[in-house]
């Protein structure tokens, strides 16, 4: 990783890096957690389509503590080194840990065995979305 050349990438850009080497720490790839978004949100919404599923309780915690991390990490990215970029990078696997682990208790996912399901819920505009910010990185 080139962490000058991060710097001056898009705050999207910077955003998918950051979760994706978070979720690089606990073996999980991006189109794994995207997945598991829209599956807890398949499972969860409500009857009608506008009725989106929300966080509540200690998953909406651990939701708000990830997303909070890696919001804080792409907006002051240009004023810390890579050494503190990748402390934070080991602060936010434990929040990230508490959010996957919730999301696939409530959908009744074991990681090991159900990957490529999950992975099955992420649709092409995610899919697109990741593409694209991740571009940068792919190009290298």
């Amino acid at each position: 990783m080139d962490y000058n050349r991060l710097k001056r990438l898009s705050y999207m850009s910077k955003r998918m890096f950051i979760i994706e080497s978070v979720c690089k720490k606990r073996s999980v790839d991006l189109e794994y957690l995207f997945g598991l978004f829209n599956l807890y949100n398949k499972n969860n919404s409500g009857r009608w389509f506008w009725q989106k599923a929300s966080f509540t309780g200690p998953l909406k915690k651990a939701y708000d503590d990830f997303n909070k991390i890696v919001d804080d990490m792409a907006r002051e990215i240009k004023k810390i080194d890579e050494a503190g970029f990748l402390s934070r990078i080991e602060e936010a696997v434990e929040p990230l840990d508490k959010l996957l682990t919730g999301m696939e208790m409530n959908c009744g996912v074991n990681r090991d065995n159900d990957i490529e399901h999950v992975k099955g819920f992420l649709d092409n505009n995610l899919k697109g979305l990741i593409n694209d910010s991740m571009r940068p990185f792919r190009d290298q």
